[in-house]
């Protein structure tokens, strides 16, 4: 074989020449086409971004469920999180972030107008509204709970205010009157879901001033209150709107505790009463004794029974401060006949009942008691005696003109009663007894019944007429004209 020279080797072969412009040509057209071939085929391709804890929004505004008028009680917006996967060309989808997309539930498909639970879809969209629908999501629904927003009236209830307290007086104690503290508005509206709006029972007002008064005193604008459930715990009012203000009016009331005494009728002129007090008890649950005056001062004991009385009103209030005892009666002296004591019987029992005339309430356990003579009380402090009087010996006064009166024939029993050493003084010549007519009212009747008037020694003072004594009182009238004379 010939060697081949070095010069041989290097001579060009007939490919590599240097290229015609057609070949140029050709090759940039050949370039041309590869860049778009690969274009194409790169824009077509599978190309995919992922994102993850998307917060989901969970907003009715402006759709079919805010037709229905429904709301959502929960989840809230952002409290569910979804990831995703969105799929398309890198030239469309390319460019995004998470910045660039929200999660949505639905309100347009599959929601009905009932309230409760509703799963509904989650969609992904670009926050320019446009909606993502090449993506594949880690949640594809949500369930919702829904409600209807509706309004009601609920009645004020409750109205509390601790911390107002009662000032301090010297006469009377005055009482935060709790039962009848009042909140205007009475009712109020709520607006909220319905199905919450069915737990409520009533409203409660809380007056959180912290104040002592000495009268009725109204807060105005108390802003401070609960909604009470049917269970009678406050009820959570973060869906719930009420917007009022509430004027709170405190009334007060007065009390003060009086002993309680005796009052009588048919007392004789100058009798001593503050004698007989001292011998007389007060029978509720156990005796009680009876204040007595002494110098002029009226002393209270601790056998005393109390009486405790309240006043509602300021008026009132100067009346309960005005007394100084608290009267039960009155007992009428007729009724006190020791008569039968004296003679071994029973003693008097007499049912008293409570006086009250200038509006004030009883708030103790006492409305009535029985009135007796004291244990130990026997015929050497208490006597009593009876006496005969002819009627004929019985004047009539003050007789209706033309008429005459006539007191059938007989005698009238008449019983004294009073402290023995007194009564051992009186003689029968003592008691003088009269028919008074002037208070008659049927003593135009042809016979008729009057009680009669006795007149007592004027210098003994702790005796008194036991029982009252009668007549019976004929009229014949004499002329056509009648007055009393």
């Amino acid at each position: 074989m010939q060697e081949r020279s070095w010069k041989q080797f290097l001579k060009k072969p007939g490919w590599l020449h240097r290229p015609t412009r057609s070949d140029l040509l050709l090759m940039i057209a050949s370039l041309f086409i590869s860049a778009v071939i690969w274009a194409y085929i790169a824009s077509r391709s599978g190309f995919s971004l992922k994102f993850s804890n998307i917060p989901v929004i969970v907003d009715t505004t402006d759709t079919k469920a805010a037709g229905y008028s429904l709301s959502v009680m929960s989840p809230a917006s952002g409290d569910v999180r979804i990831n995703a996967e969105l799929f398309g060309n890198r030239t469309e989808i390319g460019g995004l972030s998470k910045n660039d997309l929200e999660a949505y539930v639905d309100f347009d498909y599959g929601v009905t107008d009932s309230i409760g639970y509703q799963t509904l879809p989650i969609r992904l969209r670009r926050k320019n509204g446009t909606v993502l629908k090449n993506a594949t999501l880690s949640a594809s629904s949500l369930e919702v709970k829904m409600d209807k927003i509706q309004s009601m009236e609920l009645e004020v209830k409750e109205v509390f205010a601790p911390d107002i307290t009662g000032g301090t007086e010297s006469v009377s104690e005055i009482v935060i009157d709790k039962d009848n503290i009042e909140a205007e508005p009475k009712t109020v509206t709520v607006t909220g879901p319905s199905e919450e709006l069915k737990q409520l029972e009533h409203v409660r007002v809380r007056l959180m001033d912290k104040e002592q008064i000495y009268q009725k005193k109204t807060y105005y604008g108390c802003s401070d209150f609960d909604l009470v459930g049917k269970d009678g715990t406050a009820v959570s009012m973060n869906n719930l709107k009420v917007q009022t203000q509430f004027n709170v009016t405190v009334p007060v009331y007065y009390l003060r505790k009086l002993p309680a005494t005796l009052s009588f009728t048919n007392v004789p002129k100058n009798f001593d009463t503050n004698w007989l007090l001292g011998l007389l008890r007060l029978n509720t649950n156990r005796s009680y004794t009876l204040p007595q005056v002494v110098n002029d001062t009226l002393e209270i004991g601790e056998d005393n029974l109390e009486i405790q009385l309240k006043a509602k009103t300021a008026e009132n209030k100067k009346k309960l401060e005005q007394r100084d005892t608290c009267d039960f009666g009155p007992v009428s002296l007729y009724d006190l006949n020791i008569q039968e004591m004296k003679n071994g019987g029973k003693r008097p029992n007499i049912r008293a009942q409570l006086d009250l005339t200038d509006d004030l309430e009883n708030v103790s356990k006492f409305n009535e008691v029985y009135v007796t003579v004291a244990d130990g009380v026997d015929d050497t402090i208490l006597d009593a005696v009876s006496f005969n009087i002819y009627n004929s010996d019985i004047q009539i006064i003050n007789k209706r003109s033309g008429y005459d009166y006539s007191i059938a024939e007989g005698i009238t029993t008449i019983t004294i009663c009073g402290a023995a050493d007194e009564i051992s003084q009186i003689q029968q010549s003592d008691i003088k007894a009269y028919a008074n007519l002037y208070t008659a009212t049927d003593s135009e009747q042809s016979t008729f019944t009057h009680a009669l008037t006795l007149t007592l020694p004027e210098n003994l003072n702790r005796i008194w007429v036991g029982e009252a004594a009668t007549v019976t009182i004929t009229a014949h009238q004499v002329s056509a004209t009648a007055t009393h004379t």
